[in-house]
């Protein structure tokens, strides 16, 4: 009897085993690229509630005026038929604001105004911040639309808000040349990891600015809307 592995037996045993290894490095490079989506999106969840945070404690210290007659609030539906994504402009006036530069004022009123910019070919650049600490004392619009802004996070792709009629009980996209507050605030922000084929995702905040008793409510969340 001849002892030993002939040609083809050996062929074999290398094909089964090339099979085996394949397996293995797939196995692993799925689990890797789940751990790194998984960690991706993570961040990205994060990044949204610390920006709606945000948001959310300047909105319930919005300054509405005594005698004024134009709303503190403004909203601006920016919506754009050739895009999927929304660049909405919100503007408000808030005595709870701390400053993006440790140079500037801490304290008192400031208006603040949360916008997505883009580029000149429509490519989102992220979520931008405008400041304004001496709102209403300035000598012509043009200061006001001079004032720097501040890229608080190149992640955000979109910014979607809609607001609640206090008189019809709806929500509307826009809130421009009213008189009083909308009753609540829902945002929706858009966010993108700068990866090639990364997909995006969703943070929602939904504000309660209608005074019940001295207080308002808020919710907030990942995963539901209004």
């Amino acid at each position: 009897n001849n002892s030993g592995f002939t040609l083809v037996e050996t062929l074999v045993a290398l094909a089964i085993l090339s099979v085996i290894i394949g397996a293995i490095y797939g196995t692993f490079r799925a689990g890797s690229q789940s751990n790194m989506l998984l960690g991706e999106n993570a961040d990205l969840h994060q990044t949204g509630r610390v920006l709606l945070g945000r948001i959310n404690s300047e909105l319930c210290g919005i300054y509405q005026a005594a005698g004024s007659g134009t709303s503190a609030l403004t909203g601006e539906n920016s919506d754009m038929a050739e895009s999927s994504s929304s660049f909405d402009r919100l503007e408000f006036t808030t005595i709870s604001h701390k400053p993006c530069r440790s140079t500037d004022i801490l304290g008192g009123v400031c208006s603040v105004t949360y916008s997505v910019k883009s580029s000149r070919d429509g490519v989102p650049e992220g979520l931008f911040i405008k400041e304004d600490f001496t709102p209403g004392l300035h000598l012509s619009d043009d200061e006001v639309e001079n004032l720097p802004e501040t890229r608080i996070s190149g992640l955000v792709v979109g910014m979607d808000c809609s607001y609640l009629d206090p008189n019809t009980g709806e929500w509307v996209e826009e809130w421009i040349g009213k008189t009083a507050l909308p009753a609540a605030v829902h945002i929706k922000l858009i966010l993108k990891s700068p990866r090639k084929n990364a997909s995006p995702v969703e943070a929602y905040l939904t504000t309660n600015l209608r005074p019940s008793g001295s207080k308002q409510s808020t919710s907030g969340g990942q995963d539901g809307g209004r």
